[in-house]
Parts: C-alpha cells; structure tokens; sequence
C-alpha cells in the first residue's frame, strides 16, 4: 500500500518553500518565457527597430533592447511571436532596467482594449 507524503499526514517539515522573491506588486497574470524562441517586435510607426521578446502575458510583455536612445512613452509595436499571427500593440513602457549584456530590459503592461489588433 502507498503511504501519503508526510505534509498530507499532517508532517509540516515537509511543505514546498515559498519562493524567496517577494514583489510588492503581485502580477496578475502569469507570463510565459520566449527563451529559446525567435519571438520579436518590431518598433515604431516605421518598424526601423527591432527588439528581442523575453515573456509574454496576459498582463504585459518584457522585451530587450540594445538601447533606450528616442523610446517613446507610447510605442507602437507589432509582436511575432510562436503560435499567434503577428499583433499590433500600443505600449506604454513602466519599467526599465540594463541588462548584465549591455542591453536594456523594458517591461510595459497589457491592456484588453489594445489587445487582439492584427496588422
């Protein structure tokens, strides 16, 4: 017979840890990590600029960039990504941060009416 694992017994020595990074914010939505994938946006009115796809969510999109030289406060972009059509999205970037490449990490919210726009 199977014996139940020892936290389902009432053992507490042997619960999941919580994960040790604690945001003062809690996303709303889970994102899904484009590593490993060719996903990408293409910036501007123009699409002179690329920038490299790092996750992806119903809450937002983290995108690197090899710099932040002439970013507007709100960026059209058109997402490729795996599985989807390409999406035309308004971005308006919330947080920025250089990577340990050089690059810049830029994250920018979501919202249900910018959504769902195909070129």
């Amino acid at each position: 017979m199977r014996r139940l694992p020892r936290y389902f017994r009432g053992d507490l020595r042997e619960l999941p840890q919580a994960p040790s990074r604690v945001f003062a914010v809690q996303r709303k939505a889970e994102r899904v990590s484009m590593t490993g994938t060719n996903a990408y946006a293409v910036l501007g009115d123009q699409g002179v600029r690329r920038a490299r796809v790092l996750d992806l969510g119903f809450g937002g999109v983290a995108m690197e960039l090899d710099s932040l030289e002439d970013l507007p406060e709100n960026l059209l972009a058109v997402l490729h990504v795996p599985i989807l059509p390409p999406v035309r999205v308004n971005l308006k970037p919330v947080w920025k941060q250089q990577t340990a490449q050089g690059g810049f990490r830029v994250d920018a919210p979501l919202f249900p009416e910018i959504l769902c726009k195909f070129p």
